[in-house]
């Protein structure tokens, strides 16, 4: 019979047989197997040994899944659907040899490089090739470079590793989320990997609520070297997690789509407390957030409501969050967690927050460890501890030998809906914030087992009026066994305060077993006791020092009209709005808070002030 036009024959199924040769009997087949060959490669079948014994092995190039297959991008569905057919027997064989190789490249199915006008098409192919690495024992899909253009979400499978050729080099262009799943703590997912690609949002409009990736209950998942970027609501937004990674991750523009009033829109958006009676963790290291509408880097969630559910711990190392809506990151519902090393910095809210979300209900974390972070320019604090909006669920957090320069405040402690116990503020370099370097705001609360120590305060300052003129300021609430001691206090005014206790215009401060001891100010007074009550015999103050130092201060700025600009020189300086009505502040580019208080600038960084009325400003260089 012959063969239709433009197929070959490769081989007859009779060989050689005594004298007879081709012409023979067919002979007898005892195996056959199939490999797949570089696409280049030509198709190759072999027949050998004796005609009781037949073997035939296939050589067959990539996207081709039938031995004479016509090279078609729509072919695949079709081959496998056809359970009789020499092609499905072919793909069968290609399935084995996938596994074993455990890599698809999807430029063999398909996927061109800038795919851009193959939406629905592209999907259905990812898709089908997700499904199928999943259903044969796991493995990695290669992605090509370039953008790919698809229309519906990819459904996370287990044991699946997509990887493109590097962030900004893959870039996955889809009209709804990039990745959507709908695990279940009894059926969680297991083993899915991202890495190497931008995954982004830039298709759809500021309108439409999608995230970059969502599913929840993952377990020994990982997402590497991605990025997602310009999404309507969360990029990356993976909840319940147990030994998970997330390593050189990135997003930008995220929350375009949150009005206020959704509790999506961070970069990152991690829930926790959803897997019953098992600890859910996670380590994230090098990732970076940046203009998120709510919150950088977000950690939220826990017990729910009775349900016996545990906290998560997290590692959260080198990371950076800026220029967000509100916390660069929030750190609620875990327990245990160490964040270590991150810089969060042009944010509106706190850098570092260990509290609760707008929206989201969530437990503040306890029991962690804030060491060694930067936070820079925040318009809340650098870092805070907050039961303001969420009764805290045990012990507080070790605070210690953080950078925090330029905050509204530097470190503070924010009681509301609980007491809290066991604060530890410790060896923090506190410097040039607007306002108190550190803040205990307590409101009627108790804060038990504080410790204040080896800090070092420089030039952190607000107007008396605010009841915040101090570089440290305990204000309401009762300070019950606690200790400050060994702090290091410089200023550049004579008349500013190292420690605050209370103002005639806040809650009054109750002082029970408190030391206040070994204390060293360059200027005096040391001490300034408002509206403060002292439990009798119970406040030690005692081996405390105090000194006056020079200013180093130059002339008084030269203030223009409204709005008026003011650029440091070539050394760091402070910037002093000391009297009138200061009606927006806007540093290096950002609206900083708008009101009298100190501004710190590096060389050649500016302010702008618009005020109404007469402003009174000075300036002085670092020391």
């Amino acid at each position: 019979m012959a063969l239709p036009a433009g197929l070959r024959a490769l081989f007859n199924m009779k060989g050689p047989k005594g004298d007879k040769g081709d012409k023979g009997d067919t002979g007898t087949f005892a195996s056959a197997s199939a490999r797949s060959v570089a696409a280049d490669q030509p198709a190759v079948a072999r027949v050998s040994g004796p005609w009781w014994a037949r073997v035939v092995e296939f050589d067959i190039p990539r996207g081709q899944p039938g031995v004479n297959a016509v090279p078609a991008d729509e072919a695949i569905a079709t081959y496998l659907a056809a359970v009789e057919s020499r092609s499905r027997a072919a793909a069968d064989a290609l399935i084995a040899s996938w596994a074993a190789k455990n890599t698809i490249y999807a430029t063999d199915h398909g996927i061109k490089e800038n795919a851009t006008t193959q939406g629905a098409f592209t999907q259905g192919i990812l898709q089908g090739l997700i499904n199928l690495i999943s259903a044969t024992g796991g493995g990695v899909l290669e992605l090509p470079k370039g953008q790919i253009w698809y229309d519906s979400p990819l459904v996370p499978k287990n044991n699946v590793a997509i990887v493109g050729k590097g962030k900004g080099a893959t870039k996955l262009m889809c009209l709804q989320s990039a990745f959507y799943g709908a695990h279940t703590e009894a059926d969680p997912l297991r083993g899915f990997h991202l890495r190497g690609f931008t995954a982004s949002g830039e298709r759809f409009g500021d309108t439409v609520t999608w995230k970059g990736y969502h599913d929840q209950y993952h377990i020994d998942c990982s997402w590497v070297d991605v990025a997602f970027d310009d999404w309507g609501m969360t990029g990356l937004g993976p909840d319940y997690l147990q030994q998970c990674l997330f390593l050189n991750c990135s997003t930008f523009n995220t929350g375009r789509a949150n009005d206020g009033t959704q509790p999506s829109g961070n970069g990152i958006g991690i829930a926790t407390g959803g897997f019953g009676g098992k600890t859910e963790n996670f380590t994230m290291i090098g990732c970076h957030a940046v203009q998120a509408k709510r919150f950088g880097i977000m950690i939220e969630g826990g017990p729910k409501n009775g349900g016996g559910k545990e906290l998560a711990s997290a590692m959260i190392i080198g990371n950076s969050a800026g220029k967000c809506g509100n916390a660069g990151f929030l750190l609620g519902g875990s327990r245990h967690s160490t964040c270590i090393g991150n810089y969060a910095y042009d944010n509106v809210g706190d850098g570092i927050l260990f509290g609760t979300g707008t929206i989201i209900q969530s437990a503040p974390s306890w029991r962690s460890t804030v060491l060694g972070n930067q936070c820079h320019n925040n318009g809340g604090a650098g870092i805070a501890y907050d039961t303001v909006g969420h009764a805290v669920l045990g012990p507080g957090a070790i605070i210690e030998a953080n950078n925090c320069t330029g905050n509204a405040h530097g470190i503070a402690i924010r009681l509301g809906l609980s007491d809290a116990t066991g604060v530890s503020v410790q060896n923090n370099y506190i410097e040039a914030n607007t306002f108190a370097g550190i803040l205990l705001e307590l409101g009627t609360r108790t804060l038990v087992l504080v410790h204040v120590s080896g800090n070092e305060l420089i030039n952190n300052w607000a107007a008396a009026a605010t009841g915040e003129d101090g570089q440290i300021v305990i204000r309401g609430g009762t300070v019950d066994a606690g200790q400050f001691a060994d702090n290091t206090f410089r200023h550049n005014s004579a008349a500013r305060v190292s420690v605050r206790f209370g103002t005639a215009s806040a809650p009054s401060v109750s002082i029970n077993k408190t030391a206040f001891k070994v204390n060293h100010s360059a200027t005096n007074p040391l001490i300034t006791i408002g509206n403060v009550t002292f439990t009798p015999g119970n406040l030690v103050v005692m081996g405390n020092e105090g000194a006056n130092v020079g200013t180093a201060a130059i002339a008084a700025a030269n203030i223009g009209a409204s709005p008026w600009t003011y650029t440091a020189g070539t050394t760091p300086e402070y910037l002093h709005l000391r009297a009138g009505t200061v009606t927006g502040v806007t540093k290096n580019g950002v609206a900083v808070f708008a009101g009298l208080g100190q501004h710190y600038l590096l060389p050649g960084q500016s302010v702008t002030v618009s005020y109404t009325g007469t402003l009174v400003a000075t300036a002085d260089r670092v020391q």
